[in-house]
């Protein structure tokens, strides 16, 4: 079978440029529903005409707790979400300009603590129908690396090393 779509892996450099946040590396997971940012010290507040927005931290690198980046966002909907591992959670959800390679698309992201997580954002379905790639979990990083992450560290640990 010949297509035209790109094919991306399971786990590619994303740059969230509506929150202002550098390039993760995500998850791409089409086995969940929406997509998560990795989010802290949520704080609610009123802006504008009554609109509810969210102020929160994140650490867009996994090895860099010390590397806090603070955030505000405009609150699109408050939904109760189900873990693979069948807790419950009511987070809230943001909407987000999101690059993945030449792509940018609008995405919606619910607010969740992934401290434990091994990726800071992830990518579920929702958001990867907005896109048009197609999944070999057998890759990772097909997309290419951001300039600014082969400024920090080789290319080759920037795609290994959070695998």
């Amino acid at each position: 079978m010949t297509t035209d779509q790109t094919v991306i892996g399971r786990a590619e450099w994303v740059t969230l440029e509506g929150l202002s946040l550098p390039p993760m590396l995500a998850r791409i997971d089409s086995g969940a529903k929406t997509s998560s940012l990795h989010a802290y010290d949520i704080e609610e507040f009123e802006k504008g005409d009554g609109e509810m927005w969210v102020r929160f931290k994140t650490h867009p690198k996994p090895l860099d707790a010390h590397g806090s980046i603070s955030c505000e966002a405009e609150v699109i909907d408050q939904r109760t979400i189900k873990s693979s591992n069948g807790h419950k959670e009511t987070r809230y959800v943001v909407e987000s300009l999101a690059r993945m390679g030449d792509e940018v698309r609008a995405v919606k992201f619910t607010l969740s603590n992934r401290k434990s997580m091994r990726f800071r954002i992830l990518i579920g379905r929702q958001a990867l129908s907005r896109f048009d790639y197609l999944i070999d979990v057998a890759k990772r990083a097909t997309l290419g690396v951001p300039e600014e992450e082969l400024t920090s560290i080789s290319s080759e640990d920037a795609v290994s090393s959070h695998s």
